[in-house]
């Protein structure tokens, strides 16, 4: 079993120009959102899903002037079921850790609708989820067709043999 969770990204275009001072103008725009997926439920895991919820949504859903991120939907499915991502889109795999953390991670692959440098293969992305939608210890890593590796800021990651 697995929840899979929609959300809905808008950005707050009046923001960029505020000088912070009285009110924030309001032109707030959509910008698409994300799918995130809690994999590899027990049953009895399956019957808390309300519970995983409670405890999830807060990690997701952040508000500021500028921008904000908010579950449109979520629902429990069987783990053969579609994600509902579109074919262009990677949906977020969250973990619960053995702290009673979670970790979301995923692996977006640079193919037919690929919107990458043509020489990377893969990204994959993995961060600490905090309450407000605040990421810690985001990490990414790019798989280079060639074999190699380069973390986020570009710079070539030995591999030790």
């Amino acid at each position: 079993m697995k929840i899979v969770i929609q959300t809905q990204v808008r950005e707050n275009y009046g923001a960029h120009d505020w000088d912070g001072k009285g009110e924030c103008p309001q032109y707030w725009k959509y910008k698409g959102g994300d799918t995130y997926v809690v994999r590899n439920l027990s049953v009895t895991d399956g019957l808390r899903c309300a519970q995983y919820m409670k405890e999830i949504a807060p990690l997701i859903e952040t508000r500021s002037e500028s921008f904000e991120e908010y579950i449109l939907d979520w629902h429990l499915a069987d783990d053969s079921e579609s994600d509902g991502c579109a074919e262009w889109e990677t949906p977020w795999t969250i973990d619960k850790q053995d702290d009673g953390g979670f970790v979301a991670f995923r692996e977006v692959l640079n193919e037919e609708y690929g919107y990458m440098r043509a020489d990377i293969a893969k990204k994959v992305e993995q961060y600490r989820m905090n309450s407000g939608g605040n990421r810690n210890d985001y990490d990414a890593r790019y798989y280079m067709r060639d074999g190699s590796q380069m973390d986020a800021q570009g710079n070539i990651i030995d591999l030790v043999a």
